[in-house]
């Protein structure tokens, strides 16, 4: 068990950490993706640093945190992916706009979420990776692969929050749902650029539409109707559809709610490069109040500020890329050097856990 302000207990002890920001952010990332369909714009620069961070995520909670003591990396990878693309597939028809709703197996989903689950809780690093890889999809297909990712994400946050199996199914079930109403918006999703305004409008009501859908399959619980129609609600009442406010909202629409633009912001699309996980969670923090800050905590804990497979670059110049998360210390994660201080490919494997070498930390995030 690992209380939230003893995570960053020992930054204080050093001002290195101010080297992760404030971050220049590149005015070709605009606006946050359809995906998340949230309001706010990324300024050139934006003031919340990584002691902010911190600041927010420090209450006294706590939570289970930890990583996996050993695992069989090719197996466990095979099974992971495969899954993977199972999920994307299952979205895939669902998000048709020919998809006859009536005559959907709705049972391969419920069994879908038990494999999600078990692998969540035997390979959790191994599944926020393949939920956080940027490469993964493309354009239309983004679609498809957005609602698996946030099931992913999800599920860890909801087994961090210790929600029993039923708990789980229904939460990912709900997930892996969400969005199901998009199907009425490929053509608008699908543009190769930012949308307009107006097709911004248009796409918001995807959560209305997308409960009609699922009243055409079977056997779908009242819990993910709700969720498909909240997950865009904000504490602060600035959501939509409804501009629910605080507990008018479900807690798994909570989830869903920042799952969503933490992952549709860790994605790139056509139309702008990916976020990294500081300005993401650099954004979240600048909305605050419409994010559970509870939810925002175990994200926080959970996935870390440097999630795994994102490239850094240390103080000795050295290019690494992130293997394994230090619970205790979100903010010094174990890396793999992939390329040496004079640049050129690294020649041997050299592991560091920077938890333990202090006089080594990264000194920004690097990209691919």
């Amino acid at each position: 068990m690992v209380r939230m302000s003893d995570i960053f207990k020992k930054i204080e002890e050093s001002k290195k950490i101010e080297n992760l920001g404030p971050q220049k952010l590149s005015p070709d990332k605009g606006v946050i993706p359809p995906a998340s369909v949230v309001k706010p714009v990324l300024p050139e620069e934006t003031k919340t640093t990584a002691s902010e961070i911190k600041a927010e995520a420090e209450a006294g909670d706590v939570y289970v945190c930890h990583n996996p003591a050993s695992e069989s990396d090719n197996t466990a990878a095979t099974e992971c992916e495969k899954l993977y693309v199972d999920a994307r597939t299952l979205m895939k028809e669902l998000l048709r706009e020919d998809a006859v709703y009536e005559l959907v197996d709705t049972l391969r989903i419920p069994a879908l979420i038990e494999r999600f689950i078990d692998l969540a809780k035997a390979h959790p690093q191994k599944m926020t990776a393949l939920a956080l890889d940027a490469d993964s999809c493309h354009e239309i297909a983004y679609v498809y692969c957005h609602s698996v990712n946030v099931t992913i994400l999800t599920i860890l946050l909801g087994q961090e929050l210790g929600y029993d199996h039923e708990q789980l199914k229904d939460l990912g079930v709900a997930a892996l749902l969400h969005d199901i109403g998009m199907v009425h918006y490929l053509d608008i999703i699908s543009q190769p650029r930012k949308l307009t305004k107006e097709e911004f409008e248009k796409i918001r009501n995807h959560t209305i539409f997308g409960t009609k859908v699922l009243s055409s399959l079977r056997g779908i619980k009242e819990i993910v109707f709700t969720v498909a129609r909240q997950h865009h609600e904000h504490l602060d009442g600035t959501g939509y559809p409804e501009g629910l406010k605080a507990d008018a909202i479900h807690e798994y629409s909570k989830i869903l709610c920042v799952v969503n633009i933490y992952e549709a912001m860790m994605h790139r699309r056509s139309w702008r490069t990916e976020f990294q996980a500081m300005e993401t969670m650099q954004e979240i923090l600048k909305h605050k109040t419409a994010y559970d800050p509870k939810i925002v905590k175990v994200l926080i804990s959970k996935i870390g500020i440097f999630p795994i497979g994102s490239l850094v670059e240390l103080n000795t110049k050295e290019i690494a890329r992130v293997i394994k998360l230090n619970c205790d210390n979100v903010l010094r994660p174990v890396v793999k050097i992939i390329r040496e201080s004079n640049g050129d490919e690294a020649r041997e494997t050299k592991i560091i856990d920077l938890s333990t070498e202090h006089a080594i930390w990264i000194k920004h995030v690097d990209q691919e």
